[in-house]
């Protein structure tokens, strides 16, 4: 029997003699992985109440697609206007990075596409309404139904934030969510923003406070700025996850959703 050539893998696509090649997009994420696997099928019934630009769906999409996104339509994915199990997968790429006070290079592009100039500004916020959303997907899709949740972990206020492993811990513990399958798409990574402190040899001044300075010379340690330059303390966290969440053909419900018939 002849042995494949390629394979689909979590990070790309596996090519004999070439090793894996990442996926090139969100888009061939979905086209070649998610449906190459079989859990999306022409004839779902799809709901993307975070369609933003529709960048999930450039490469392939289904029969049936129905999107939403707060900025185009004012509809919340935490309160989606559907009935019960009316759907057979719901895309769920909620803001999954928390904006705070920063800018960086991509954060401008990124506030645009969904919509965050209002969104929490606290990582923890931020869970609270993701999660909410997330509850909200499992109750409009069947039971036996998929979920495909993007989510990450990032960097905030000099630490980092477990984003994507606190996601995953709802889906899982408190919503009721199966773990199907995990994919990882990587984005591009540009030059980290210079970013600069106090200097604390100085206090800020910009003056040697060693004792006999006496003539008021300048800090040895920032040149007499008062400022040095931050370096980075974490790996950029350039890569996304997307989990494949399936409900159980069972009767459990979330936030008081009315009970659902088994399948």
């Amino acid at each position: 029997m002849q042995q494949p050539t390629t394979a689909i893998t979590a990070t790309g696509i596996w090519t004999k003699g070439h090793g894996v090649r990442p996926w090139r997009s969100n888009a061939e994420l979905i086209a070649l992985g998610v449906v190459g696997l079989g859990y999306l099928r022409p004839d779902d019934r799809v709901l993307d109440p975070t369609f933003g630009r529709g960048a999930w769906w450039k490469d392939w999409s289904p029969s049936v697609l129905v999107h939403h996104d707060i900025d185009q339509d004012g509809v919340d994915f935490r309160a989606l206007p559907y009935a019960d199990g009316e759907f057979d997968v719901v895309a769920f790429d909620p803001p999954y990075v928390c904006t705070g006070g920063r800018e960086t290079s991509t954060l401008g592009d990124f506030n645009d596409r969904y919509g965050l100039r209002d969104a929490p500004r606290t990582p923890e916020a931020l869970l609270a309404m993701n999660v909410a959303g997330l509850d909200e997907c499992w109750r409009v899709v069947g039971p036996g139904g998929l979920v495909l949740c993007k989510t990450a972990n990032y960097v905030w206020s000099g630490h980092l934030y477990p984003g994507a492993h606190l996601t995953l811990e709802h889906a899982l513990s408190s919503t009721g969510f199966k773990l199907e399958d995990s994919f990882v798409y990587a984005g591009n990574v540009r030059a980290q923003p210079v970013r600069s402190r106090k200097c604390s040899a100085c206090s800020g001044s910009g003056v040697d406070s060693r004792p006999g300075n006496a003539h008021g010379e300048p800090c040895i340690v920032c040149g007499g700025a008062g400022r040095v330059q931050s370096e980075a303390a974490h790996a950029r966290q350039n890569v996304s996850y997307l989990y494949v969440l399936r409900r159980p053909r069972s009767a459990k419900v979330v936030k008081g959703s009315p009970a659902l018939p088994l399948a």
